[in-house]
């Protein structure tokens, strides 16, 4: 959902948007006159966007590894930089190899 905020029904509108975030889980993006945005999302979502931000800090600033589970069993995994650049070595070394 996007929405478009102009000045003079900026208090109602904002506080429509507050009240879909809060009661139904909606979610919207603001968009200014300059082409800023900002989202406006329900507690659950920020509470899940911490927690990601939580677990990048964690595998950017002390290498810990993270491997987050969807609902349908799909996996994602978050590692440091160095641990990339060893998975990607060693992709590498398996092209060579069959080629």
């Amino acid at each position: 959902m996007n929405a478009v905020v102009l000045e003079e029904d900026y208090e109602s509108k904002i506080e429509s948007l507050v009240r879909e975030a809060y009661y139904s889980g909606a979610r919207a993006v603001l968009k200014g006159k300059k082409g800023g945005k900002a989202a406006l999302v329900p507690q659950e979502d920020l509470d899940f966007l911490e927690k990601v931000e939580g677990f990048l800090s964690g595998a950017c600033y002390s290498g810990e590894r993270i491997v987050l589970q969807g609902k349908e069993g799909n996996k994602v995994a978050m590692v440091s930089i160095e641990d990339l650049n060893l998975l990607e070595e060693f992709e590498r070394k398996d092209v060579y190899e069959e080629g």
